[in-house]
């Protein structure tokens, strides 16, 4: 009894010390980033909106972040990380800058990180930038301000600092695309309820509010137990519009010549027999 007793005293300490060993002994990595100030921002007449995009995909053979342990190293691609900036500025407003990225989470140091490389070239302030994630679990890790998710979220720990430099560069430079891309835009915004989509997966824990009057724990329970309100936003840029409407154009004026050139039995600038082709 007292042997057995040893032997699972022995594997929890075993699996305790497993588990803190990097939070205590792995390298502490220094980042030093300053708060620039922006470029002062222009009064506008017109809403404003630009987009960019830029190539996140890191190389291949670094960690994946989502699965701890369980996940393996990278070893190629399907389709490559992107990140997707938006620039947004209402009428002699301040610029709001949003970027969706195909990451795990964000990070409050990427975003630090990105908001300095910026501010030389944007009028964006670190304020009015905002990084909102995919939450892939085929992406990199090790860029958090997190020390857990450096930790436990990819199957080695650590603060990789050529991937943070990477993600913060790459994301810079949508930002700077989108900014210098700025044009009159008109701004439009729905929403509608969907039900079924997702659910509540810790019911457990969200009957104990104290706010949740309907404490049921099946699965119908689940599927309302979230917010079922999705909103959209689209910026539609009216330069583009008209580039549109020319191509369109020139289109049908193309389509016109070769109808044209067909009724008169010219294909491809050789004259045909319209009689040898009927027969």
């Amino acid at each position: 009894m007292a042997c057995g007793l040893l032997v699972v005293v022995l594997l929890v300490l075993a699996v305790g010390v497993h588990a803190v060993w990097p939070l205590l002994a792995y390298p502490v990595v220094d980042i030093q980033i300053s708060r620039q100030s922006p470029l002062p921002s222009q009064p506008n007449e017109q809403f404003l909106a630009g987009v960019g995009v830029s190539d996140i995909t890191p190389p291949v053979g670094i960690p994946k972040m989502g699965y701890s342990a369980w996940a393996r190293d990278a070893d190629g691609f399907r389709n490559r990380l992107k990140a997707r900036a938006f620039y947004l500025k209402p009428v002699n407003g301040e610029p709001l800058m949003v970027i969706q990225a195909d990451l795990p989470a964000s990070s409050l140091v990427l975003q630090r990180r990105v908001a300095e490389l910026v501010a030389s070239q944007t009028d964006v302030a670190v304020h009015n930038l905002s990084i909102h994630a995919t939450h892939t679990h085929s992406g990199p890790g090790q860029y958090f301000s997190s020390d857990f998710y450096n930790t436990f979220g990819s199957n080695r720990p650590g603060f990789d600092m050529a991937v943070f430099e990477f993600l913060a560069t790459q994301i810079a430079d949508a930002v700077v695309q989108a900014y210098q891309q700025r044009r009159p835009a008109k701004l439009a915004i729905g929403h509608t309820d969907l039900y079924g989509a997702t659910k509540n997966r810790a019911m457990g824990a969200y009957v104990r509010n104290d706010t949740v009057v309907d404490k049921q724990q099946n699965d119908a329970a689940a599927l309302r137990a979230v917010n079922q309100r999705q909103k959209t936003a689209r910026a539609a840029v009216q330069e583009k519009r008209v580039q549109f409407q020319e191509q369109n154009d020139a289109a049908t004026k193309l389509q016109g010549l070769q109808r044209q050139k067909q009724a008169k039995g010219v294909v491809e600038g050789k004259r045909v027999d319209k009689q040898q082709n009927d027969a």
